[in-house]
């Protein structure tokens, strides 16, 4: 995801014609953002785990995307812990533990 992103984002910035570049600043940094994101979940991973890993990355998109904290925050307990439960428990897919052991 974060190659062909990053890709998008040049092709995009190429093309005079593109509708990339009528795009405002502030949404092109949102992009970068994303992206930049997207890499530090997968360097943190391991170090944290799983679940606390995916809420923070949730939430913080969520958050960086406009949506109210506290649906942000609902949403993104609700996403973690049902993928958690579902790769982690229901297929016995194994995930990074973290430090607090889940």
């Amino acid at each position: 995801m974060l190659l062909f992103g990053g890709l998008q984002l040049i092709q995009g910035l190429r093309k005079p014609e593109s509708s990339a570049l009528r795009y405002e600043p502030r949404a092109l940094l949102k992009g970068t953002l994303v992206l930049i994101s997207i890499a530090l979940y997968i360097l943190v991973l391991p170090r944290i785990g799983f679940f606390l890993t995916s809420f923070l990355l949730l939430l913080g998109l969520m958050l960086l995307l406009g949506v109210r904290p506290a649906v942000a925050a609902a949403a993104a307990l609700a996403v973690a812990w049902g993928s958690a439960f579902l790769f982690g428990w229901l297929l016995r897919v194994p995930l990074p533990p973290g430090p607090l052991g889940w």
